[in-house]
């Protein structure tokens, strides 16, 4: 429904004593609303459209609120990416990161002003189509979520699918990169893999 639904939780961390607060409709500025991602003080949101392959931009005016969210600009993204499903931010607002489901590729962009998506152009990508000695496809095995850890040492991404004629197991990666936020210095470390209509994207 293109909407993104902000919970709170009464126990930090705890998922278990989260309570919905706000659902935010951004209908306006998408048709296919996929990735999701946030400033790190909370005073900027991020998301990303499969279907119009852009990056929208929005100010919250107080930090975390989203009923306090406005629009703010587009990056248009469709040059390089043809699918674009998750997204991650760098902590410092330097880089973003945008996973391509069409081809199981990760691509990095470098802001020349942290935060501010108008200042963005493309730096590189690598394909994570060959993993382990095993060979992924968009049909059956999309590839959805995308997070690294805070220092970018360690990436991870989900995949599966969960409808129509060609449902999949789903499947956590974990990936190390030997130099930090280097897409080509990843090396594969493991994978989880849940049953069918039990994984990370079906929310079983």
């Amino acid at each position: 429904g293109n909407k993104v639904h902000e919970y709170h939780l009464s126990t930090a961390w705890d998922i278990t004593s989260a309570s919905h607060d706000y659902q935010l409709s951004i209908a306006t500025y998408f048709n296919d609303i996929q990735g999701l991602s946030f400033k790190s003080d909370g005073t900027k949101m991020y998301t990303c459209d499969a279907g119009r392959k852009n990056i929208e931009e929005f100010a919250l005016s107080t930090a975390w609120d989203l009923s306090t969210a406005s629009w703010t600009r587009s990056f248009d993204i469709s040059t390089n990416v043809s699918r674009p499903f998750g997204l991650y931010f760098k902590p410092d607002g330097s880089e973003f990161y945008i996973l391509n489901q069409a081809n199981f590729s990760v691509y990095k962009y470098t802001l020349s002003t942290a935060w501010d998506i108008s200042t963005a152009s493309y730096d590189s990508n690598e394909s994570f189509s060959s993993i382990d000695g095993d060979t992924y496809g968009w049909s059956s095995d999309r590839p959805m979520n995308l997070f690294f850890k805070d220092d970018g040492t360690v990436f991870y991404f989900t995949s599966g699918h969960t409808g129509g004629t060609h449902r999949g197991p789903q499947r956590l990666f974990e990936f190390s990169l030997s130099t930090a936020w280097d897409l080509s210095t990843a090396s594969f470390e493991r994978k989880v893999v849940a049953p069918i209509g039990k994984g990370v994207n079906s929310g079983g």
